[in-house]
This record gives C-alpha cells, structure tokens and sequence, in this order.
C-alpha cells in the first residue's frame, strides 16, 4: 500500500483548499441569483469575473442593491483568495518539467496539473505507464 508523500499531501491540501473558496464562490454567486431573481430580475449569464457588472446593468431598487452590495464585498475577498490561492499551484507547475509538458494539453491548467502530480506521487512506484492508467482508473486492471 502506498502511503502518499508529505509533498503529495501538501499539494492536496492546498487544491482542496482553493476548490473549497470556489465552492464558497459558486454558493454566493447562486444566493445572488436567487435574491435578485425573487424580486423579478434576471442576471445575464456571465463568469464569475464580471458579476458585478452585470449586476449594475440591472435597475435594482435600492434595498436589493444594499443587500446584493454586502454580497459582492464578500465575493471580493473570497476572488482575492482564490488568486491566492492560485500562486502557489502556479509555482509548483513553473518549477516542475513534467508539469510544464502537462500544460501543453489544451484545457490543462495548474490545478489539473498538481492534482495529478499529487495523485501519481513518486512515478517510480509504477512499472509502466499502463500501471499509472489504470491506478487513475482509466482503464481496468
């Protein structure tokens, strides 16, 4: 049985993190909808990165504006962190060639690419790249 590494651990530990604060995103984002949705509007579709504006483009009353203000001030903090959060994943991809090469694969981003590396570990623990295929559950044993 493999146990993971403190390296592979951290790793997974700061990808967790950084899902839980987009998470936490996503709920705001669906809270905001649901409020300004029960008074009759509509929010465009958009990301996340230009809520606000999207916001703004609505007539809202001024209570609603008050209450989705509050929101976007905790939005705010919680995109600051997620940049955050996304500063380390970078680094570990900029300082490892084999993540380098993994972000060469379109949609292939730094979070993909240290969850992966977390989830290999010590690659020398597997015969073949058959062996790795299939501990990801790719193909069957």
């Amino acid at each position: 049985t493999h146990r993971a590494s403190a390296e592979s651990r951290h790793r997974f530990a700061q990808v967790a993190t950084r899902e839980a604060l987009v998470r936490t995103r996503t709920k705001f984002i669906s809270l905001m909808r649901a409020v300004v949705q029960r008074q009759g509007y509509r929010i465009r579709s958009g990301g996340a990165a230009n809520l606000a504006v999207r916001l703004g483009e609505l007539d809202l009353p001024e209570h609603l504006r008050d209450e989705v203000a509050q929101m976007l001030i905790v939005m705010a903090t919680v995109n600051a962190q997620i940049k955050a959060a996304d500063r380390p994943l970078e680094e570990i991809v900029k300082n490892d060639e084999v993540g380098q090469r993994l972000q060469t694969v379109p949609s292939v981003g730094p979070v993909t690419v240290v969850t992966f590396l977390a989830t290999v570990d010590r690659v020398e623990r597997f015969d073949n790249a058959g062996q790795v295929r299939a501990y990801l559950g790719l193909v069957p044993r």
